[in-house]
């Protein structure tokens, strides 16, 4: 009878953009107890995968946890997993992106502790046998996995090869040593180990350092240190021999062939299905436009042809735009979350910056399709200022302050099952929210109910389809127009033409609408902005309105404001200053719109944008026409 035993290993994925004193936090408080426990028993063997970019984060910082490890490798006590340098999603990302990735983080490693990495960690356990070929051609033999999910409900459960292409690596599978995840998370070995109800003689348990942070340290009445010596002593009661993935492949030299396709095998406490990735893109219009971004700014890597130290330069900064931060939803906010949206944006927008070779480069606009839906966006690459046009809705889709690197139309809207709305009720699942989005109300409209998806008496053309009139790169503007009929209006038939201009710190949109029909027509119309900063709070955004000689402080919250022409927005983060200005003069109704969700930290009520809707009694009699210019500018506050 073969003697049984266990991979006992630990993870902490930890994307860019995570706030330097959760960093802090998590590594006196957790990893540091963590590794020198396990330092002071060196009969414990065990796996380790931190991404690359947080050991170099450990290097800077506690340089001593990194020795810790180093001679923890070289007793042979632990195995440093390789993944992604900066903990992507592997399956996002074309194949030389992933072998770059993975080679970066193999390379750092191996020089740091002195041990070519054999075996890699999944970043959110997001799997597809194409990675085979990556992984192989990288020197990596083995893969931890967690071989079930909601679609795949036959766990896989001994370690077994798997070849694709003539390639070819062990996967081991993994179980979940958390009991009751998020509520009660306490470690144990699982049930299917202590009561033999696992076939194999070889089992792989991985513990998710974020959950011991948030079921164990902060959970009151329970302690790590203890938690973790009651771990080891009841693995040593069932009489199981520690292991590590490179030994076991050295002992075996060929596992049983199995196959494993494609899916998401995460670990989560959330109830339901855990959605594929690429069902998130579907999910999530704000996560496939920021992945169209990506493709974007991957294609312009291969554009530079002269200068290598530029070309480096560029694809780092995309790499690093690459992690996983925003292109997922976990139990610890993801996507939701407004700053890890912003860290891959600029990450992306330092890369685009970059890539303007000196001498050659010029303000032009292009089309690409960055929402993948067959229909090209137009986006305007300016000295100071990127800007990104949909057809649908006519709408400005991005706005880029290439001085400080932030998207200003990085918004995002929650969905119901998952969320609550906290400020400004809007409809759940709405998509993306962008700029110039218009919209015409009933002459009688009470304003105070503003809601685009909710209200009656109003007609948003979010989403419709614009006709391009005109496009002339040399002048740098665009036309669209569209014929619109008003629901709340008998025959109610007008054309709405609204035309860019892009300059270099500014964006200007003259509106024209004509009546069509044969009969006076009274409505207003608003052009509504959804601009998204990095707090509301009056400390980092201040909102006034001005005129020649006044300049009036606007409130938090909900305000609906008359005879307003121009607004400076103090976006004192970036310390940057947004002039919104009008030709004619407008009612101004603004709001926050945030969302409340649940972590496995506890709940966290967070910031995704403002809304600015300047809105414009019309009175138009038959065959005349309304004609307004708008400016949106943004300078640095001296």
């Amino acid at each position: 009878m073969f003697k049984k035993k266990i991979i006992l290993g630990m993870y902490s994925e930890k994307p860019l953009g995570t706030h330097r004193e959760d960093m802090e936090y998590i590594l006196l408080h957790c990893y540091k107890p963590v590794l020198s426990f396990l330092y002071a028993n060196e009969n414990v063997k065990f796996a380790l995968y931190f991404s690359a970019s947080v050991f170099e984060w450990v290097e800077d910082r506690y340089p001593e946890i990194n020795m810790l490890i180093h001679d923890m490798v070289k007793r042979k006590q632990l195995e440093i997993l390789a993944g992604g340098f900066y903990d992507p999603i592997l399956t996002f990302l074309p194949m030389k992106d992933r072998t770059q990735q993975v080679e970066l983080s193999v390379t750092y490693l191996r020089k740091r502790f002195g041990k070519r990495p054999r075996s890699i960690w999944l970043t959110d356990q997001v799997w597809n046998p194409s990675l085979i070929t990556t992984f192989s051609n990288c020197g990596i033999q083995n893969v931890l996995l967690n071989t079930g999910n909601a679609v795949n409900r036959d766990r896989l459960q001994d370690p077994f090869s798997m070849q694709e292409l003539g390639k070819a690596v062990n996967i081991y599978p993994i179980l979940n040593a958390h009991k009751g995840i998020p509520n009660n998370s306490v470690l144990q070995v699982p049930d299917i180990i202590t009561n033999n109800a696992f076939s194999s003689n070889i089992y792989s348990i991985m513990i998710d350092m974020n959950m011991l942070i948030s079921g164990v340290i902060l959970k009151q009445g329970s302690e790590l240190i203890g938690e973790l010596t009651r771990l080891v002593r009841d693995i040593e009661k069932l009489d199981i021999q520690y292991t590590l993935p490179r030994d076991e492949s050295e002992a075996t030299p060929h596992f049983p062939r199995q196959y494993l396709a494609s899916g998401c095998f995460r670990f989560t406490g959330q109830s339901g299905r855990k959605d594929d990735n690429n069902e998130m893109l579907v999910k999530y219009p704000e996560m496939n436009f920021l992945y169209g971004r990506l493709c974007y700014s991957q294609k312009l890597t291969s554009t530079i042809k002269k200068e290598k130290s530029l070309k480096k330069i560029v694809s780092n900064e995309v790499l690093k735009g690459e992690s996983y931060g925003a292109f997922t939803k976990g139990d610890w906010g993801g996507i939701y979350l407004n700053y890890m949206r912003k860290e891959n944006y600029r990450h992306l927008i330092e890369a685009e910056k970059a890539a303007r070779e000196k001498g050659l480069f010029s303000s032009s606009i292009a089309a690409f399709d960055f929402d993948f839906d067959g229909i090209e966006e137009y986006i305007y690459r300016g000295k100071n200022i990127t800007a990104i046009v949909d057809s649908k809705g006519g709408a400005l889709a991005e706005l880029d302050y290439l001085v400080t690197s932030w998207n200003y139309l990085d918004t995002f809207t929650a969905r119901e099952e998952e969320a609550e709305e906290s400020a400004y009720s809007t409809a759940f699942s709405a998509g993306k929210q962008n700029c110039f989005i218009d919209i015409f109300f009933e002459s009688d409209f009470d304003l105070r109910k503003y809601n685009k998806y909710k209200s009656s008496g109003m007609h948003s053309m979010d989403g419709v389809q614009y006709n391009v009139q005109k496009l002339d790169r040399t002048e740098r503007t665009m036309q669209y127009s569209i014929n619109v009929v008003l629901p709340f209006i008998q025959d109610g038939s007008i054309t709405l033409e609204k035309n860019y201009s892009f300059r270099t710190n500014s964006i200007e949109v003259n509106y024209s609408i004509r009546n069509n029909s044969k009969k006076r027509m009274k409505f207003m119309f608003a052009s509504e902005q959804n601009v998204s900063f990095a707090y509301e709070s009056r400390e980092f955004l201040e909102i006034s309105s001005e005129d020649s000689q006044h300049s009036h402080l606007i409130g938090e919250g909900r305000v609906l404001k008359s005879n307003v022409k121009k607004l400076a927005i103090k976006d004192l983060f970036n310390k940057s200053l947004l002039t919104f200005s009008a030709e004619k003069r407008y009612k101004l109704f603004k709001h926050s719109y945030c969302t409340l969700i649940k972590t496995l930290f506890g709940e966290e009520d967070v910031y995704q944008y403002t809304i600015l809707a300047p809105v414009w009694d019309i009175d138009l009699p038959m065959q005349e026409q309304w004609d307004c210019s708008l400016s949106f500018r943004i300078e640095k506050i001296k």
